[in-house]
């Protein structure tokens, strides 16, 4: 080829790519509501910090950290852990290191009640450490095998965990509405953990059960497995169908809420929705609301990147897994890194916190769609974006009582504009972060005979509320 074609074949080939990208980003595209309501949302949360570690401590200490948390984000409950240090490992018989106790998890609990926050739950990191395999808290041992809890010692561990919420409920500051025996009991990590065989976990779970009913705390729910990933979860109920629950009366009677993490990122495509589908389907059967209690690991290599791969993960939890509460892993640390970048709410000076960009997304979110809400799928005829069957999900609705709410993330290069239809209301009002805004209030729109057309700038998260809603739903869960 010559110069002069080989120059002539580029240029042609450099324009109808500009052309094609032209025409992507003039192109009107739909995005239809469903009609059909899938789950209600029945709660958001976070795990405000670590009172027990110097690096969380200050959340007992800064108003300015607590107001943000409790007052602004718009949570509904907290997930808390019941440390180790609550026993009195020294002595290792029976009794409670009340001290310990007061001046963190009771002082957390007391300071978020009266910041308006009176609903809380419990997860354990690690059983006290005589009680295990290995004299260590983390959920390994010294030769690299995984620390579990010595079966010689599961009522003693029963025995604790019944002492440790009579305790609380004696402060003044009730009973957790849900208790789980382990966090991640799949992961034998280098931190504080415990790892759980199926046999084990559920075996630990009916005795808790017993013991709560017998000690006056039948308004506990057990929750579980809360495992690190979706598949470390339903493997200690018997495989993704959950068979075990459905085989085993007992079992399903002392587990009253399915939690796990979604840690993992999955790359099986159509698999992997088809699995999570699977699970979902058979956790609604069983009539037991869904939880994801833990999530913070998104990727990307800017802000904006791990802020969309994010709420694309929060987006494939709600429609493909269709949970019904969502808790978000960290809300304070001190100090600044990649760990803020990637795991808090709020970082930096305790006086004066650091907001990241999805502490203004999950304000706006999680105050605009409150408990009673339903969750409903899209659909929509553009290329790019996701809005069902995927692991990664572009676009999903939330209808109340008072306003619709939809929620889109275009992680493509280009600007858009969508119909949205079937929406409810009069006019909508629009909010959008990009590499250089965090929620910013774009002004309304009209919506006529149930549709409005809503722009998306390239990498960006946009939030609309209408002015009405269809009143939410009665759905069992």
């Amino acid at each position: 080829m010559g110069k002069i074609t080989r120059f002539v074949f580029q240029s042609c080939l450099v324009l109808f790519f500009l052309v094609a990208s032209c025409d992507r980003a003039n192109a009107q595209y739909q995005a239809t509501v469903s009609s059909q309501p899938q789950q209600t949302i029945k709660g958001w949360g976070v795990f405000p910090a670590w009172p027990d570690w110097p690096a969380g401590e200050d959340i007992l200490k800064s108003p300015a950290i607590q107001k943000a948390l409790y007052k602004e984000l718009g949570i509904t409950l907290i997930r808390v852990r019941i440390f180790h240090g609550s026993y009195n490992n020294a002595l290792d018989n029976g009794s409670l290191d009340t001290s310990f106790l007061d001046r963190t998890l009771v002082k957390h609990l007391q300071i978020a009640k009266k910041n308006g926050i009176a609903q809380y739950f419990t997860s354990t990191w690690s059983p006290p450490v005589p009680m295990k395999k290995c004299n260590t808290w983390k959920g390994k041992c010294p030769d690299g095998s995984a620390n579990s809890l010595k079966p010689e010692r599961e009522d003693d561990y029963i025995r604790y965990n019944v002492k440790v919420l009579k305790y609380l409920k004696s402060k003044g500051l009730g009973l957790p509405v849900a208790f789980s025996i382990q966090n991640e009991p799949d992961a034998a990590v280098d931190w504080d953990g415990c790892v759980y065989s199926k046999e084990q976990f559920q075996r630990v779970v009916k005795k808790m059960r017993a013991a709560f009913d017998a000690n006056g705390l039948k308004s506990v729910k057990i929750h579980g497995p809360e495992g690190a990933t979706l598949d470390g979860s339903w493997e200690r109920l018997g495989g993704v169908g959950l068979p075990d629950l459905y085989n085993d009366a007992e079992l399903n009677q002392a587990i009253g809420f399915i939690t796990h993490h979604t840690y993992h990122q999955w790359s099986w495509g159509t698999k992997d929705v088809n699995v999570m589908k699977q699970y979902s389907n058979a956790a609604a059967r069983t009539g037991k609301d869904l939880w994801m209690t833990e999530w913070a690991a998104p990727v990307g290599s800017t802000q904006i990147d791990k802020t969309l791969n994010e709420m694309r993960h929060l987006a494939r939890d709600l429609v493909i897994i269709k949970n019904n509460y969502w808790v978000w892993w960290m809300g304070w640390w001190l100090g600044s890194g990649s760990y803020n970048a990637e795991q808090t709410l709020l970082y930096g000076n305790p006086s004066n916190p650091t907001k990241t960009q999805r502490f203004d997304i999950y304000k706006r979110l999680w105050n605009s769609v409150r408990p009673g809400y339903v969750v409903k799928h899209l659909t929509t005829n553009d290329p790019d974006l996701k809005a069902n069957n995927d692991i990664n999900i572009d676009m999903v609705a939330f209808d109340g009582a008072k306003s619709m709410v939809v929620l889109f993330n275009n992680h493509t290069w280009t600007n858009k504009k969508i119909t949205v239809k079937r929406l409810a209301g009069t006019n909508l009002r629009k909010y959008q972060t990009t590499s250089t805004e965090n929620m910013a209030d774009k002004g309304s729109t009209k919506i006529v005979r149930g549709s409005a057309i809503v722009s998306l700038p390239a990498k960006s998260v946009v939030l609309i509320v209408t002015n009405a809603g269809n009143g939410g739903s009665s759905l069992p869960r």
